[in-house]
């Protein structure tokens, strides 16, 4: 559960991440417990490719959560990546997934061989997250919203998802109160605010309890 908690929790991390690599620390209910690393780059075919990793620590133990994806310049997603890797014996999980007309192609290991498996998705449902070049390559305005199918990796299926630029406002980080872009993302019942710089760097990223804050400010 903490697996999927963090991937929905990322969710932002990856349409606020500028150009570079930027570390936030991670905390929940105030208990810092890790920290993730997020880096980008453009392609030379205007493609976007994310890298996150993120770390838990449980005293001298460490969990690792890898992600990578990349988007086509249209915002549609062409192939994503996560590796889970507990701090004990159990529950490691790698998965792969390649996208085409049709829909996902995915293929996980869970620790008995790896298995396939195909999810379609209506041509008619758009699978264009365009926020994801949002302060990158694009200048969202206020009130400018996105609803598309997103992939949900760790759950292997199409979830429907609204993201909004919901404008500037100044946020809190470590004690100082700094300019800053907010936008929210509501997937089901979560709601998550994302606030970033004029670079599209993120500053602080909050789910309920859960939160991460940049630790290099």
């Amino acid at each position: 559960m903490l697996r999927h908690h963090l991937c929905l929790l990322l969710l932002p991390l990856v349409s606020a991440t500028a150009l570079g690599q930027v570390t936030l620390k991670l905390s929940v209910g105030g208990t810092v417990i890790g920290t993730v690393t997020a880096g980008q780059h453009l392609t030379a075919a205007g493609n976007k490719v994310i890298e996150v990793q993120t770390v838990l620590k449980r005293g001298d133990k460490e969990a690792r959560l890898v992600t990578r994806s990349e988007y086509a310049a249209d915002g549609t997603p062409v192939e994503m990546f996560e590796s889970f890797v507990p701090d004990d014996s159990s529950g490691e999980q790698h998965t792969n997934v390649e996208f085409d007309s049709a829909g996902a192609h995915a293929a996980r290991n869970a620790g008995d061989g790896w298995k396939s498996k195909d999810l379609e998705l209506d041509a008619k449902r758009s699978r264009a997250c365009t926020y994801e070049f949002w302060f990158l390559r694009d200048q969202p305005k206020t009130g400018d919203k996105v609803t598309a199918f997103y992939f949900d990796v760790d759950k292997l299926a199409w979830v429907d998802r609204t993201t909004t630029y919901v404008g500037p406002t100044n946020v809190s980080i470590n004690g100082k109160l700094l300019p800053s872009f907010h936008i929210r993302t509501t997937s089901g019942d979560q709601v998550i605010d994302a606030y970033v710089d004029d670079k599209g760097r993120p500053l602080r990223i909050t789910n309920g309890d859960t939160e991460m804050v940049r630790s290099d400010l």
